[in-house]
């Protein structure tokens, strides 16, 4: 037992089955060599509604036809939407909207097919070149299991 007003020790994670010497968080936060071995994985996009289309259609060139979509609203380093007040100059000023609209995609997709959706993604959102803030974000996580409702079909079967 730790002593009075020591700090809580962190709870001890178990190993991911299959994965050597990997801590629990590390996998979860999407290390390659659990992705590797999952059979199935959630790609999570998040991108501004006016490209709902275009992202759409890029990931049935791409070969992804099965999705669920709908609208959020978040924020990131942007931290909202602020308005300069002119030419006056002074202390800086809170966002006028602090949260911004925005379309999430759940996509569960064969691992294979990762790198091909990812990459449509990301050319149907990037602005420009360089790309800007607020094009996006894509998290790629490892699903365990599927399940279709209707027929009982599991992992691969069931998307």
């Amino acid at each position: 037992t730790p002593a009075a007003g020591a700090a809580p020790s962190a709870p001890v994670m178990p190993p991911v089955a299959g994965v050597v010497g990997s801590a629990w968080p590390a996998a979860r936060r999407g290390d390659e060599r659990l992705r590797e071995q999952a059979l199935l994985c959630e790609i999570i996009a998040i991108v501004r509604p006016s490209k709902r289309i275009s992202t759409r259609k890029a990931l049935e060139a791409a070969g992804v036809i099965g999705y669920t979509t709908y609208g959020v609203m978040g924020r990131s380093r942007q931290r909202g939407l602020k308005f300069s007040a002119g030419e006056q100059s002074g202390p800086a000023q809170p966002p006028a909207i602090k949260f911004l609209p925005k379309q999430l995609f759940s996509i569960v997709v064969d691992a294979s097919q990762v790198k091909a959706a990812v990459a449509a993604i990301i050319t149907a959102n990037k602005s420009g070149k360089g790309g800007q803030y607020g094009d996006g974000r894509i998290f790629v996580l490892a699903v365990d299991q599927a399940v279709r409702v209707s027929t009982d079909e599991r992992g691969g079967a069931a998307l």
